[in-house]
């Protein structure tokens, strides 16, 4: 079932989604959006332990941001996607969303076949909790995607400045309120 997943987004609906591209605060654009999509849908698919008969695997997307990524999930999983705000483009009855408060998943444990935390884990409060409730709501044998920005790639992905996120983080968050990029 999953081997197929990747091949089903076409080059049709890249094209159709280029033409209708647009910003989203300021990062990526939808043409990048489903990229990401289809990479996690790919990883996760060469996955050997996973053995799904029947149903969708359950999904949990950590950090739904604008929606779009999990969106593009729900047509293959299903999708429980949880962040501390809700900055989603448009609510989305394709998958479930849950604000919360912090690093803690409010699922059961053992309740998730995948998990996704794309480009979280530098974000949250406490990263080792982060790394615990990942642990303790994937079923056994399930499959983890943990995505981070590589701190010395000398261009910070986020803000799009070259080598000041080597500074201390203090510094850094000076320069970038200096600099208008944050508030």
């Amino acid at each position: 079932m999953l081997k197929s997943i990747s091949n089903e987004i076409t080059t049709s609906t890249i094209k159709t989604l280029h033409m209708n591209e647009k910003k989203i605060n300021g990062f990526a654009d939808n043409v990048n959006r489903l990229n990401k999509a289809q990479k996690i849908v790919q990883i996760v698919s060469e996955q050997s332990l996973l053995n799904f008969d029947g149903d969708k695997p359950s999904l949990l997307d950590i950090g739904t941001g604008s929606g779009e990524i999990a969106n593009y999930l729900a047509s293959h999983f299903n999708v429980t996607s949880i962040d501390v705000c809700d900055q989603r483009c448009k609510p989305s009855r394709r998958y479930r969303f849950i604000q919360v408060n912090n690093e803690k998943i409010p699922l059961p444990s053992d309740s998730i076949d995948v998990v996704i935390s794309n480009h979280v884990i530098e974000h949250v409060g406490d990263a080792v909790l982060h790394l615990f409730e990942i642990n303790r709501v994937l079923k056994k044998g399930g499959v983890v995607y943990l995505a981070t920005p590589n701190r010395v790639w000398p261009r910070e992905v986020h803000y799009r400045v070259w080598f000041m996120h080597y500074l201390p983080h203090s510094l850094f968050r000076f320069c970038l309120k200096v600099l208008g990029l944050y508030k």
